[in-house]
């Protein structure tokens, strides 16, 4: 069967190869409905697919975005991924989601292999390894030819192409909030400490405590690296100071690896605050407070920076934007 070509849906409807891109592509125009529907009908009955290779040569565009995050299974960043994915498909836009299970080496391959399939835009969340490297930024991202966004993890001194939740501000109000309960021995589970997100966390939290006029026991500041495992080493020792009474943990994945241990000892009363505010407690049965960050926000940002590079050619201010606490 001779495959047809957008000029010969065009001369079966009787109108201009202009109009009939205009119809299958959803875009405003003043085509009456019975027009468009006659055209999306003859496009149908002749199986019409638009032939995007030949599109992006004339255009110089692939509309299509890649989308790097560290670790997919975590919720928070499987749930970026679906706003950012659902954000851009109404712009018109394929996202190709890819996995840097949190490495420095990955994140590099697999920028590269984005840009050699031509997209026309990145959204970064790099890897631990790579949010603890200055040299990463200055000698990988630096020098990506494409408009680019960094999302969540970003980098210090760089102002500009970079959409955050305030990690600072966060960890102050969850360890303020367990102060309130009247809580003094607070340990805290930190995120990977070379990176900004786990150094800001960690100086929230002793800048509430500091503010509460409390002492900050090194022995009660466990460094993790945001995933459930590296928590989950600690728990023992977490139970066993009879000194802790509550625990900030710098995300939900470790809040949790301290909560299921919990469960099992009846015994010990141990008061537990996360951070990102995820669907876990449904899972746990087990309902916990937790700084809650607005993914819908984040990726909206993300997406009207990129657009602003794409479209414009221009770079734009650093969103900063504030988490709240969800208390139980």
């Amino acid at each position: 069967m001779k495959k047809v070509r957008l000029k010969d849906l065009a001369q079966m409807a009787g109108v201009s190869e202009t109009t009939v891109s205009l119809v299958l592509n959803g875009r405003p125009s003043r085509i009456s409905q019975a027009k468009r529907d006659e055209i999306e009908a003859l496009a149908e009955l002749h199986h019409y697919r638009a032939n995007h290779l030949a599109r992006s040569l004339s255009t110089q565009t692939t509309h299509t975005i890649g989308l790097i995050v560290p670790d997919i299974e975590n919720p928070f960043f499987a749930t970026v991924a679906k706003v950012i994915t659902n954000t851009l498909s109404k712009e018109g836009y394929m996202v190709l989601i890819a996995n840097s299970d949190e490495s420095l080496e990955a994140d590099k391959r697999l920028i590269k292999e984005l840009l050699d399939r031509q997209v026309d835009g990145l959204i970064l969340c790099v890897s631990n390894e790579s949010n603890a490297s200055q040299a990463f930024y200055e000698k990988v991202i630096q020098k990506i030819d494409v408009p680019y966004v960094l999302l969540d993890r970003g980098y210090q001194n760089v102002d500009e192409n970079q959409v955050l939740f305030d990690s600072y501000y966060g960890s102050y109000i969850a360890t303020q909030y367990l102060i309130e309960k009247g809580h003094t021995g607070i340990a805290c589970i930190t995120g990977k400490l070379d990176t900004f997100v786990g150094k800001r966390r960690l100086e929230g939290y002793t800048a509430a405590m500091a503010d509460a006029n409390l002492h900050v026991d090194e022995a009660m500041i466990f460094e993790g690296d945001f995933r459930y495992k590296s928590a989950q080493v600690h728990v023992p020792q977490i139970i066993a100071n009879e000194m802790i009474t509550a625990v900030f943990a710098s995300n939900d994945i470790m809040a949790y690896a301290l909560v299921s241990e919990l469960l099992k000892q009846q015994d010990r009363d141990i008061e537990v605050v996360g951070y990102d505010n995820l669907e876990l407690s449904n899972m746990f049965g087990y309902v916990i407070a937790s700084v809650a960050q607005d993914v819908e926000a984040l990726g909206s940002h993300a997406v009207s920076i990129l657009f602003e590079g794409i479209k414009n050619k221009k770079k734009l201010p650093n969103v900063v934007l504030k988490p709240y606490l969800h208390k139980v």
